[in-house]
């Protein structure tokens, strides 16, 4: 929402793009997970479907925004302003991916991504 509003955008919160619920490592930097919780963070990275943190798996973020991509649209043009991990699981969606492919990518601030509905996703590039 802040990244909207910096943007000049107003709009409504899509819940189903929220960014993935880490739980109790929310806040926390990469390197203080991997100092106090290295196996934890080990298996979150290696099992899609973990989630040692208490938040939601990788594998339940992806259904979340894979479901709302073919469900949660009515017909027109959407903008979208969300988090890396919700950008990356709609490519692994939009691309029919694996989880292992989606955390391949990289994600920069302000990045744009343009998916097209013609009878299915498709990414577009300009």
């Amino acid at each position: 929402m802040q990244t909207a509003l910096a943007l000049g955008l107003a709009g409504d919160v899509e819940t189903a793009l929220s960014d993935l619920d880490l739980g109790h490592w929310h806040g926390l930097r990469l390197k203080d997970v991997q100092l106090t919780a290295p196996d934890a963070l080990q298996r979150w990275l290696d099992d899609p479907q973990a989630a040692p943190h208490g938040g939601e798996s990788l594998q339940q973020m992806s259904a979340r925004v894979g479901a709302w991509l073919d469900h949660g649209l009515p017909p027109g043009q959407w903008l979208a302003v969300t988090h890396p991990w919700v950008v990356r699981a709609a490519l692994q969606h939009v691309l029919g991916g694996s989880l292992a492919m989606a955390r391949r990518i990289d994600v920069l601030p302000l990045a744009e991504l343009r998916l097209k509905w013609q009878g299915h996703w498709r990414l577009r590039i300009d």
